[in-house]
């Protein structure tokens, strides 16, 4: 199956002056899944974690993060996958919108980063036992958080169906493998 490869768009209350693109890619990787997101611009100029990474950590989104939201069709049930710049990471069920669900016990995906003067690359691989995820029949919502030194946000997604960021919405989750 081939990859699936789209740009981002920021949110129009929030511009990003320091970046000029975000793109996602996805792609079956046996039963598992394979991401990428790139962000070009001045990425000396993002906030990013530098401490010791690969922890489940909460509250990645406060900061630069890169998230995936996955549902199955018709499902009202999601999950939530953040991803710092460090290596961090974090996975949220939920049973409707905003509703969270038990933790989810999971394998820490394994998660590469490519750190360029004008350009960042995370690249993601999560397995198959995620959630009981079939990634190919999934409906994906990607989502990355851009924190500029200066503490700005910008919020990128498929496209902003509200006057404020959520990425929770069901609208997001349009992105399939298939």
């Amino acid at each position: 199956m081939p990859a699936v490869s789209i740009s981002l768009v920021p949110h129009p209350a929030h511009p990003a002056d320091a970046i000029s693109e975000v793109t996602f890619q996805a792609e079956a990787a046996g039963a598992g899944l394979r991401l990428r997101y790139a962000v070009v611009g001045n990425i000396a100029q993002i906030k990013a974690p530098t401490a010791n990474g690969s922890m489940r950590r909460d509250e990645l989104w406060t900061s630069t993060c890169f998230e995936l939201f996955a549902r199955r069709p018709d499902a009202i049930t999601y999950t939530e996958f953040n991803f710092a710049a460090n290596g961090d990471w974090a996975a949220y069920a939920f049973a409707r919108y905003r509703d969270r669900a038990p933790d989810i016990a999971c394998a820490p995906p394994r998660i590469e980063i490519l750190v360029e003067s004008d350009r960042l690359v995370i690249t993601v691989e999560l397995s198959a036992q995620l959630h009981d995820i079939d990634w190919t029949r999934a409906a994906l919502g990607p989502a990355v958080i851009i924190e500029t030194l200066e503490g700005e946000r910008s919020y990128w997604a498929l496209h902003h169906p509200a006057d404020k960021p959520d990425f929770h919405l069901a609208q997001n989750f349009q992105l399939s493998l298939d």
